[in-house]
């Protein structure tokens, strides 16, 4: 409405006296008002609509299981009837047998019973051949109804959008697009994100507009956390299965999300950082899709070992993604977290198979017994390094690729010698109540609980003996301390200390002096790194 006229709901005019503003106002709230109970109508339409369609789908349900129990007695009934029949015969052979004369007349009724039997047994087939029409008939009759009725409602809910596309009312939104998934215009990944639900813990409202409402807008809220991109970020850190089980994980750690949640959001993940695999994703998509739950646990194991998909007829493709088996079976379980699994097992059994397994399993082996704590003087980063490294490995086939017993011991073999004398002590000490035997039976982390006691040991006698100045039996043990002196790296690197060319020159000379006189005794030599004097001994 301009400054001389105001506008009425009905699109007439009238000039702007306060009267005719008052008026004006009170129509349009009351316009708006009638708009939001007309969708209010509109959704207790679609509810009772729904709910009217489960019970047809329940009643053709207990109809057909009732048809089914009834088929299965009367087949029950004819082969008891079949089994009487053949005791009947018998005990009849035995009385031709027994009475020559009444052969003929046993014959003849045999005969008869026999000719009534398979005329009855045509006419059960007959009747069988009729129920089997008329239930097909029923079910399509149903199917019809069910389509009429839902395009009723889709053409009522969209003739409601467009009522309300001016009023303040939230529009109304269909779930998908109802295209077949053939349609080249369908991206089924959108599709199905359309359609899971978002709990409504997830959404988020800023200034009153409503900022995350959909799975997608959750993905896209959650993949600006850093702590979610490095894990894509980084590399060589296992199979693609174990990178995106560690997002899933990550995700519903921070996040609290469910399942169904946690699933979309993995899918999105692959499309959005392995764009390569987006084909393969569809299929992958497709193919759970089609199958109903018992099937995608039948498919999982054989599709995660051979890597080929499910194979899918022109029927299939020519049902919107709402409609296929697997999809349907989802929202009318609403979206039960057994289905939601089976589902993202099959889809990602498929888009993250690996023909060369073997291969990268042996490389990420090698890698991790190649892992080694002598360059470090913090045994929280050697573990942290170690256990990365044989997770990777496991990661290709999903367990363990060694023992803990294994790994204890490539452990200790990387560690420095100062760590395995200090090993050495602990064991031989009666107070600590530990043996090698009782190290065996242990589990892992307890294992590695008993590494980081014996590396502190390590660290604390060579630490004291550098400070009393105590006689050294190696240069390790000069370890934590040439690499505490050296606050500029970032990585403090352990490092043998070693003497000048002159002091070297002088030593040999020295040695070589006391070789022709046969009397051998230790040198007094000074750290480079540490300035500190320590005994080079001749053992």
């Amino acid at each position: 409405m301009d400054a001389d006229n105001v506008t009425y709901p009905d699109g007439t005019t009238a000039p702007g006296s306060p009267e005719n503003r008052r008026r004006a106002r009170q129509l349009w709230i009351e316009d708006n008002v009638r708009g939001a109970e007309d969708n209010e109508k509109i959704d207790q339409q679609l509810e009772a609509e729904e709910l009217r369609m489960q019970m047809m789908e329940r009643e053709l349900t207990d109809q057909q299981e009732a048809f089914e129990r009834a088929l299965t007695e009367e087949r029950n009934a004819m082969v008891q009837q079949r089994i009487e029949f053949e005791e009947r015969e018998q005990q009849l052979k035995q009385q031709m047998e027994q009475n020559t004369d009444a052969m003929g007349l046993q014959n003849a009724r045999l005969e008869r019973e026999n000719e009534d039997r398979r005329i009855e047994i045509e006419k059960e087939r007959e009747r069988q051949q009729i129920r089997d029409e008329m239930r097909e008939e029923m079910q399509q009759e149903l199917k019809c109804e069910r389509d009429a009725r839902v395009n009723d409602l889709k053409e009522l809910c969209m003739k409601s959008q467009d009522r309300q596309k001016d009023s303040d009312v939230e529009e109304f939104e269909l779930r998908s697009s109802g295209l077949p998934i053939s349609d080249p215009t369908v991206d089924l990944l959108a599709e199905l994100a359309g359609i899971i639900p978002l709990s409504k813990k997830l959404k988020k409202t800023q200034n009153g507009i409503q900022t995350v409402a959909t799975a997608t807008d959750f993905f896209e809220h959650a993949v600006k956390s850093q702590s979610l991109q490095k894990i894509f970020a980084e590399t060589d850190i296992g199979s693609l299965r174990f990178v995106l089980n560690r997002f899933g994980n990550a995700l519903a750690s921070m996040k609290q999300c469910g399942t169904t949640e946690k699933l979309i959001c993995t899918l999105l993940a692959v499309e959005k950082n392995y764009p390569d695999l987006k084909d393969k994703l569809i299929a992958g998509i497709t193919m759970a899709a089609a199958v109903r739950h018992e099937v995608r646990l039948e498919q999982i194991g054989i599709v995660a070992g051979n890597g080929r998909s499910i194979g899918m007829n022109s029927t299939v493709m020519q049902q919107s993604l709402e409609e296929l088996p697997g999809i349907s079976e989802l929202i009318l379980s609403n979206w039960d977290a057994e289905f939601v699994k089976s589902f993202g097992d099959l889809v990602l059994s498929y888009v993250c198979f690996e023909p060369d397994v073997a291969g990268k399993m042996e490389s990420a082996k090698q890698k991790w017994k190649e892992v080694s704590g002598t360059a470090t003087t913090d045994c929280e980063v050697y573990v942290a390094a170690e256990k990365k490294a044989y997770d990777a490995s496991c990661s290709w086939l999903g367990r363990p690729v060694a023992l803990d017993n294994d790994r204890f011991a490539l452990l200790l073999e990387k560690s420095p010698d100062a760590v395995k004398k200090a090993y050495v002590q602990y064991l031989s000490s009666p107070e600590n109540n530990v043996t090698e035997q009782s190290i065996l039976y242990m589990s892992f982390p307890a294992m590695t609980a008993v590494f980081q006691t014996v590396w502190d040991m390590a660290k604390v006698s060579d630490s004291v003996s550098n400070r009393l100045n105590l006689q050294q039996s190696s240069n390790q043990s000069q370890l934590w301390a040439a690499a505490t002196a050296e606050p500029r790296r970032q990585q403090y690197i352990p490092s043998l200390a070693r003497p000048t060319a002159a002091a070297q020159q002088q030593s040999q000379t020295q040695q070589q002096s006391q070789s022709q006189d046969s009397q051998l005794t230790d040198m007094d030599l000074q750290c480079r790194v540490c300035s500190k004097a320590f005994v080079f001994t001749v053992q």
